[in-house]
């Protein structure tokens, strides 16, 4: 498996853990903006 691919798949996975934690991982919550990608819930 290529690092950079693993890399970003923990900083996606902390991401949505995040938002999780923070009740704002659901329908229509917004537009998260994380630099090199971003998620429209």
């Amino acid at each position: 498996m290529n690092q950079w691919f693993t890399v970003d798949r923990i900083c996606i996975r902390d991401a949505f853990r995040g938002l999780k934690e923070g009740g704002k991982l659901r329908h229509g919550s917004r537009t998260f903006d994380y630099g090199d990608w971003a998620v429209w819930l």
